[in-house]
């Protein structure tokens, strides 16, 4: 939804005057230039908030830590940023410090591989956004409304579709189970159309 409101907030800012709209770019700037934008936009999105379910919230936020490290990297690795000593010891010492991180909580019951290898998918397609935006916009640099409305829409709008499809199933399959399973208890009903609303809830949260 945050994406969905960021779009809306774009409008608003051409519709007050406060910032101009160009026209949509051609359908070749849009395939190759924009698409990966938004694609990884998608992807860290989706990562990021899978990684919820399987690690601690403090533990995430220590992870957090590693992306700017990630993209400093990749824009090396892109020739965007030059490498120098400064540079690669400090992407070196926020690696270290967050494999220590991951030793420490692998060691707990609350950690879970399938959610350290989603949050680490974030942080690459995090990277790759950051490097993309830098690389394939090129001369053609957004301002904030179309940024908001030419990135922040077409993301919205893939996250959507991808809870429709796949989430929203999900919802409906476990409220039809809830519901079957309380049997007549107006209660255990109740019960199982909170249950169902929260699960909806927590889709429109992303």
């Amino acid at each position: 939804m945050g994406q969905l409101f960021s779009a809306l907030g774009g409008m608003a800012l051409v519709s007050a005057g406060f910032l101009p709209l160009r026209p949509i770019p051609e359908r070749r700037f849009l395939i190759f230039n924009l698409l990966p934008i938004v694609a990884s936009s998608t992807a860290t999105m989706f990562f990021g908030n899978n990684s919820y379910l399987y690690l601690s919230v403090a533990f995430i936020q220590i992870l957090k830590a590693f992306t700017p490290a990630l993209t400093l990297l990749l824009c090396v690795l892109a020739g965007v940023e030059r490498p120098h000593l400064p540079l690669l010891a400090s992407v070196l010492l926020i690696a270290s410090g967050t494999a220590g991180a991951v030793l420490i909580e692998s060691g707990t019951p609350s950690f879970q591989v399938k959610g350290l290898v989603s949050f680490l998918l974030s942080s690459i397609t995090e990277a790759a956004r950051v490097v993309g935006a830098e690389v394939l916009l090129g001369a053609q640099k957004f301002n904030t409304a179309e940024a908001l409305v030419y990135i922040g829409g077409p993301t919205a709008a893939a996250l959507l579709l991808g809870a429709l499809l796949v989430e929203v199933p999900q919802i409906n399959a476990a409220a039809a189970a809830a519901v079957a399973g309380a049997g007549t208890s107006p209660s255990s009903a109740a019960a199982a159309a909170a249950a169902a609303a929260a699960a909806a809830a927590a889709v429109a949260a992303q």
